[in-house]
Protein backbone atom coordinates (compact mmCIF):
# COMPACT_ATOMS: atom_id res chain seq x y z
CA UNK A 1 0.00 0.00 0.00
CA UNK A 2 1.29 3.53 -0.76
CA UNK A 3 1.49 6.51 1.07
CA UNK A 4 -1.47 8.90 0.59
CA UNK A 5 -1.79 12.09 0.03
CA UNK A 6 -2.61 14.69 2.89
CA UNK A 7 -5.81 15.59 1.21
CA UNK A 8 -7.10 12.57 1.24
CA UNK A 9 -6.14 11.81 4.98
CA UNK A 10 -7.63 15.22 5.62
CA UNK A 11 -10.85 14.10 3.86
CA UNK A 12 -10.54 11.32 5.69
CA UNK A 13 -10.47 12.88 9.06
CA UNK A 14 -13.39 15.81 8.23
CA UNK A 15 -15.97 12.85 7.44
CA UNK A 16 -16.04 13.41 3.79
CA UNK A 17 -14.36 10.67 2.15
CA UNK A 18 -15.89 7.69 0.78
CA UNK A 19 -16.09 4.61 2.97
CA UNK A 20 -13.24 2.90 0.58
CA UNK A 21 -10.72 6.05 1.02
CA UNK A 22 -11.48 6.00 4.62
CA UNK A 23 -10.68 1.96 4.93
CA UNK A 24 -7.51 2.65 2.95
CA UNK A 25 -6.47 5.35 4.95
CA UNK A 26 -7.32 3.31 8.18
CA UNK A 27 -5.87 0.29 7.21
CA UNK A 28 -2.58 2.30 6.25
CA UNK A 29 -2.09 3.75 9.23
CA UNK A 30 -2.76 0.62 11.11
CA UNK A 31 -0.40 -1.30 9.01
CA UNK A 32 2.70 0.77 8.38
CA UNK A 33 5.46 1.86 10.82
CA UNK A 34 4.59 5.51 10.02
CA UNK A 35 1.08 4.89 10.90
CA UNK A 36 2.02 3.56 14.09
CA UNK A 37 4.31 6.51 15.08
CA UNK A 38 1.86 8.75 14.04
CA UNK A 39 -0.59 7.13 16.19
CA UNK A 40 1.40 6.82 19.35
CA UNK A 41 2.73 10.58 19.14
CA UNK A 42 -1.07 11.35 19.01
CA UNK A 43 -1.85 9.31 21.65
CA UNK A 44 1.28 11.06 23.42
CA UNK A 45 -0.26 14.39 23.22
CA UNK A 46 -3.81 13.65 24.37
CA UNK A 47 -2.08 12.09 27.30
CA UNK A 48 -0.06 15.09 28.06
CA UNK A 49 -3.51 16.95 26.99
CA UNK A 50 -4.86 15.72 30.18
CA UNK A 51 -2.15 15.13 32.62
CA UNK A 52 -0.59 18.28 32.48
CA UNK A 53 -3.93 20.52 33.78
CA UNK A 54 -4.29 17.69 35.99
CA UNK A 55 -0.85 17.91 37.48
CA UNK A 56 -0.88 21.87 37.59
CA UNK A 57 -4.41 21.95 39.25
CA UNK A 58 -3.21 19.45 42.19
CA UNK A 59 -0.19 21.29 42.43
CA UNK A 60 -2.16 24.41 43.14
CA UNK A 61 -4.54 22.97 45.31
CA UNK A 62 -1.71 21.32 47.37
CA UNK A 63 0.46 24.85 47.88
CA UNK A 64 -2.73 26.27 48.73
CA UNK A 65 -3.44 24.51 51.33
CA UNK A 66 -0.02 24.62 53.01
CA UNK A 67 -0.74 28.86 52.87
CA UNK A 68 -3.87 29.04 53.41
CA UNK A 69 -5.36 25.06 54.80
CA UNK A 70 -7.87 25.14 52.85
CA UNK A 71 -8.72 21.36 54.20
CA UNK A 72 -7.40 21.40 57.45
CA UNK A 73 -9.37 21.39 60.27
CA UNK A 74 -10.91 24.44 61.34
CA UNK A 75 -10.64 25.21 65.45
CA UNK A 76 -12.93 27.26 66.78
CA UNK A 77 -12.18 28.72 70.36
CA UNK A 78 -14.86 30.32 72.52
CA UNK A 79 -14.27 33.66 74.42
CA UNK A 80 -15.79 34.79 77.34
CA UNK A 81 -15.70 38.58 78.00
CA UNK A 82 -17.36 39.82 81.26
CA UNK A 83 -19.82 42.34 80.64
CA UNK A 84 -19.02 45.61 80.33
CA UNK A 85 -14.78 44.23 79.42
CA UNK A 86 -12.95 44.29 76.26
CA UNK A 87 -10.80 41.29 75.08
CA UNK A 88 -7.61 42.18 72.64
Amino acid sequence: MHPFEKETIDKVIEGIASKKEAREVAMWFSETVEGRHKRMRKIYWQAAAVLIPVIMILGITFQLNNQVNLFGKTVYAEVYVPKGKQEH
